[in-house]
């Protein structure tokens, strides 16, 4: 995948992948593809924190959300967040070394 990424096209793309996507949605992929890109940026910049870890995280999601870890932890969407926030990094610092 190609960061950073583009937000509108790439919900376009969703879209006409998967069929229309209501306002709701809209505004929450446009939330995760922020995070993705500050994951990006992190990576560019030589950021710490990285690759973050999945316990961690659902520790922060629960407390950020005020539930019991029990609630946030079999969270399927989850994993796949942390993994593509962990890519989107890793890309980030490749391109910095290359370029850099």
């Amino acid at each position: 995948m190609k960061y950073p990424i583009d937000a509108k096209p790439f919900i376009k793309a969703l879209a006409l992948e998967y069929g229309p996507i209501d306002k709701f949605h809209e505004e929450a992929y446009g939330e995760v593809i922020e995070l993705v890109n500050r994951c990006y940026e992190d990576g560019l910049q030589g950021g710490g924190g990285y690759p973050l870890d999945l316990d961690a995280e659902r520790r922060k999601f629960a407390e950020a959300a005020g539930k019991d870890l029990e609630h946030v932890k079999d969270n399927p969407l989850i994993p796949p967040l942390i993994a593509w926030c962990n890519m989107a990094y890793e890309q980030g610092r490749k391109e910095d070394i290359e370029h850099g």
